[in-house]
């Protein structure tokens, strides 16, 4: 059998089909084949299935290349429809025509009006958008509109009556808004907001605004910052704003200028001089016009009036001096400022306490006030924090002292009510007394509440009328402020002054500061109120004390001279002065000897012993003085009735009791005394009648209690007298 051929050496079929070639040749030659076929179609098999992926990126890569060239040639066939000979010559005749107009004057006057134009209604819609936005634009808007202004001579006007006008329109407009945007730049320096960084950054947009506004360098913009930070801190005192004119707020609003002192100070310090002098260097990197901020101004529209615009407007860059100022310079103005900020927030705290007569709203405006500035005052560098704690600190309590005074001085109103007393006395009306169960008592109106029926139930029970209530009413009213006084002076060595900051701050202060400025506002403050408090109440008593001395030697003179119809009339004041004492209230050391002069009281003491205690008495006083005695006795000539009297003291007030004793008996014991009696006055009645009435006829087993008489029934009177006997105010010390 032959062998089959080299299928390689086989190029065709017509080399396979030979007369050499055997047909069991042929067949061998076809099965080769396919194996051969089969063999390279399993190998195929295995390169694509191991290379699929990047066949299939081959395959979108092929049809994206057909898409891009069907692209291209479709571009081909439109720009050479566009590139023939009359549609270019069309082409070249118009860019001509746009060449020419854009060479003409009048057109660009007319562009930059309409530019110009564009400018004054962009402000005006930035500045009714308020606050801070786009501030940015605004500043850069304005600025903009000030070079065109400049850019018109009076010959382009002329020639264009239609710009003109519109160009003077804009002038005026431009005017009013640039007033308006720099009044907006200031109400906003005035606002200080409490995130430190967000009002700073907020405050530097304005300087930089204020610069490009006014061509302002550093220095100048930091003149006007601290001007504006010092108008807002008087203003805040007052209601208008206007310190000549307007009227003084309340003490909220010393807080608020406080605010602002402080945060002018930590705002001067973090901006001056290198943030401030950054951000006015960063508005001159670049031309204006090449500016994002005014190409994202669609209403200006630069993309069409660019090109009108010349080349004064296209390459302006703003001219702002940004290395005018260093840090020995920025330091000295802040000092100076802080100097004259200091006395104005002073003088404004000064002002508004005057207004304030409440000694418990100066209070708490001393805590808030002290507080703020403890919390903020330390944060700025290089100011002692102590120098204006201790300005506010005498302003604060130099009001309180008048205060205090100005309380305390009202005790004379009690003399006043006693002198006006005096001088309308009429007897029998001004000192006629109330019976305890008088009808008019009885018909108070509930709806008055129940105070007032035991206020006239006390007076009453006390032998109080109208002639000595009005100065024991007096006297509990002021008695009542200075408690209140007292109470809140008191309240302040409870304060504890920490700092209670922020707690990321990091200056801790030292114990030692802390305890000093403790000893300052609570122990010493307090100490020096009460101080003057105790010696202006001393002067104060002193002072009624002397009135009222002098009141009693008038009308006792008048009474000595006069007929005797008016012998009880000097009986307010001193009635008036021992009610005073018997008052409840704070006791101060003034007040404790009030009305007397080193005296001591004897209680309860009977008839068998009263000689010996008044022996013991004048053994005790010194001679050349006046001693006050009050006791209660009988007339000379005295009724059964008027024993009764005697019965109720032993009864209700201590057993063993002798009110009924005649006053000859008393007279006579002074005297055995080594007394010298001077005057007797009757200083009260009592009507026994209204308690028990009279014995009724033998042979009656009953007893009834009657009816309340009146001052003209039959009942009997026992009277209190007040004596006056010659010894001395001063007792011996040892009797103390």
């Amino acid at each position: 059998m032959a062998a089959a051929p080299d299928i390689a050496s086989l190029t065709s079929s017509a080399d396979v089909f030979t007369a050499n070639h055997t047909l069991p040749q042929i067949r061998a030659i076809h099965r080769a084949l396919h194996v051969q076929i089969d063999d390279k179609a399993a190998r195929l098999r295995t390169q694509v299935g191991s290379s699929y992926r990047g066949l299939l990126g081959t395959a979108d890569s092929i049809v994206q290349m057909r898409q891009d060239n069907d692209a291209v040639q479709a571009l081909l066939a439109r720009m050479g429809h566009r590139c023939g000979r009359a549609v270019v010559g069309r082409k070249l005749e118009g860019y001509a025509e746009f060449a020419s107009e854009a060479e003409d004057p009048r057109m660009a006057v007319l562009a930059r009006a309409r530019l110009l134009d564009a400018c004054a209604l962009v402000v005006g819609k930035l500045l009714l958008k308020g606050r801070g936005a786009n501030a940015a634009a605004r500043r850069e808007v304005l600025v903009l509109s000030r070079l065109l202004s400049k850019g018109f001579t009076r010959e382009e006007l002329a020639r264009e009556p239609d710009a003109a006008l519109v160009v003077d329109t804009a002038r005026k407009t431009l005017e009013g808004l640039r007033r308006r945007l720099l009044r907006s730049i200031e109400k906003f320096l005035e606002k200080t907001a409490d995130n430190q960084a967000q009002r700073q950054d907020h405050t530097l947009k304005a300087l930089c605004a204020y610069s490009l506004a006014t061509s302002s360098g550093a220095r100048d913009v930091l003149k006007h910052f601290l001007t504006v930070r010092s108008k807002a801190m008087s203003a805040a005192f007052y209601a208008d704003g206007d310190a000549e004119t307007g009227r003084l707020q309340g003490g909220a609003n010393v807080l608020k200028s406080q605010l602002l002192y402080v945060r002018t100070l930590l705002d001067v310090q973090a901006l001056v001089p290198s943030k401030l002098s950054d951000a006015l260097a960063n508005l001159k990197k670049r031309p204006l016009l090449q500016s994002d901020v005014l190409r994202n101004v669609e209403a200006l529209r630069l993309d069409v009036y660019e090109r009108w615009c010349g080349d004064d407007i296209l390459t302006f860059t703003p001219f702002i001096r940004h290395d005018d100022l260093d840090g020995p310079q920025a330091r000295s103005m802040l000092t100076s400022w802080a100097e004259r900020g200091g006395e104005v927030l002073v003088a404004g705290l000064r002002s508004t306490m005057e207004r304030m007569t409440e000694f418990k709203a100066v209070i708490d405006l001393r805590t808030s006030v002290l507080r703020l500035w403890i919390r903020d005052g330390g944060k700025a560098r290089g100011f002692d924090p102590s120098e204006m704690l201790d300005a506010l600190r005498e302003a604060i309590n130099g009001h309180l002292l008048a205060l205090i005074e100005a309380k305390v001085h009202k005790l004379h109103l009690v003399a006043s009510e006693v002198a006006a007393t005096l001088d309308a006395w009429k007897d029998g009306v001004t000192d006629r007394p109330t019976p305890l169960w008088a009808q008019t008592t009885l018909d108070i109106d509930p709806a008055a509440g129940v105070d007032a029926f035991l206020q006239d139930l006390v007076a009453q029970l006390h032998g109080r009328n109208d002639a000595v209530a009005r100065a024991v009413t007096c006297f509990a009213s002021w008695r009542r402020v200075i408690g209140e006084v007292e109470g809140v002076v008191d309240e302040l060595k409870k304060q504890r002054w920490e700092n209670d900051g922020d707690d990321d701050d990091d200056e801790i202060e030292d114990e030692e500061t802390i305890d000093a400025r403790h000893a300052q506002l609570s122990r010493d403050d307090p100490a020096a109120l009460h101080d003057r408090l105790d010696a202006t109440l001393a002067r104060a008593f002193a002072a009624l004390e002397t009135r009222l001395a002098d009141l009693w030697r008038a009308r006792a003179g008048a009474v000595n001279a006069g007929p005797r119809r008016h012998v009880h009339a000097p009986c307010p004041a001193r009635r008036a002065r021992r009610a005073c004492r018997g008052s409840k209230g704070p006791g101060p050391p003034a007040f404790r000897s009030f009305g007397l002069e080193n005296g001591a009281m004897g209680e309860h003491v009977g008839v068998r012993k009263f000689p010996a205690f008044l022996k013991q008495m004048h053994d005790l006083l010194d001679d050349d003085g006046v001693c006050y005695f009050q006791l209660a006795g009988l007339r000379k000539y005295w009724q059964y009735e008027d024993l009764i009297w005697g019965l109720f003291m032993n009864k209700y007030v201590f057993p063993g009791a002798e009110a009924s004793t005649p006053l000859g008996f008393y007279i006579d014991r002074f005297e055995g005394a080594g007394f010298e009696v001077r005057n007797i006055d009757t200083i009260g009645v009592h009507y026994s009648g209204t308690l028990f009435p009279p014995p009724k006829k033998k042979g009656s087993p009953t007893r009834t209690r009657s009816r309340p008489s009146t001052a003209s029934g039959g009942s009997a009177r026992v009277f209190f007298f007040s004596l006056s006997s010659s010894s001395s105010y001063a007792v011996k010390k040892d009797y103390l």
